[in-house]
């Protein structure tokens, strides 16, 4: 029988317009039924709605096709973006350019709330000797993906986890007056949760106009 991640595999990897995916198992069905799978859909950015209704009918397909005995999906769920936007003032080194700085903030805050998948080449898997990747599970296609690849959707995070990421980077000295913004909401509370039915992704172009630098010149 395919697993979660069997199924999850499967569908970043048949159809194009999907950035990620979760399968998850409904653990208390009202009617007592087991072997029934959420399925959530990460697409990539700006599609038509035709676009996501014929990805969508690819995926209840490939499902379908690849489906075990006696399991069955619940109605494919597209995951809306919440966009998270920062504020702040961050004191940095005289010997680091500010570019240099917003790059790395952006890079590891995204790769936090939603780190993009990667894919390997059938001969880099096999010159590593990792041959589980490639003939274990179900049949990849276009583009193969190891286990550690597929994270857990990103349910919540901190501030605080926010703000030692930004502190964490080379050249930077202080953080001060961050805030976050969620789908341009100023969030008050420590924790900032993510519903179900959607996804985490940073304004990189609201970040870039909204965070100050201060350089601070050796005397």
């Amino acid at each position: 029988a395919l697993t979660p991640f069997d199924y999850r595999k499967i569908i970043i990897d048949q159809e194009d317009t999907v950035k990620n995916a979760w399968v998850n198992p409904i653990k208390d069905n009202v009617l007592g039924i087991s072997g029934i799978y959420d399925v959530l859909i990460q697409l990539k950015d700006n599609l038509s709605k035709d676009q996501i209704q014929v990805s969508l009918k690819n995926i209840e397909n490939i499902l379908m096709e690849n489906r075990s005995l006696a399991t069955d999906f619940n109605p494919i769920t597209v995951l809306k973006k919440d966009v998270i936007s920062l504020s702040a003032d961050i004191s940095i080194n005289s010997f680091v350019l500010g570019e240099s700085i917003l790059a790395d903030i952006y890079h590891k805050i995204e790769s936090k709330l939603n780190k993009e998948l990667k894919f390997y080449e059938y001969d880099e898997l096999l010159q590593e000797g990792d041959f589980e990747a490639v003939f274990s599970g179900p049949i990849q296609k276009n583009k193969f993906i190891k286990d550690h690849e597929l994270q857990r959707k990103t349910n919540e995070i901190y501030q605080y986890d926010i703000k030692e990421i930004i502190q964490s980077i080379e050249g930077v000295i202080s953080v001060n007056n961050l805030i976050v913004y969620k789908n341009g909401i100023k969030m008050y509370n420590d924790i900032i949760p993510f519903d179900y039915n959607s996804y985490p992704s940073l304004d990189k172009n609201y970040y870039e106009r909204s965070l100050n630098f201060e350089i601070n010149k050796p005397f």
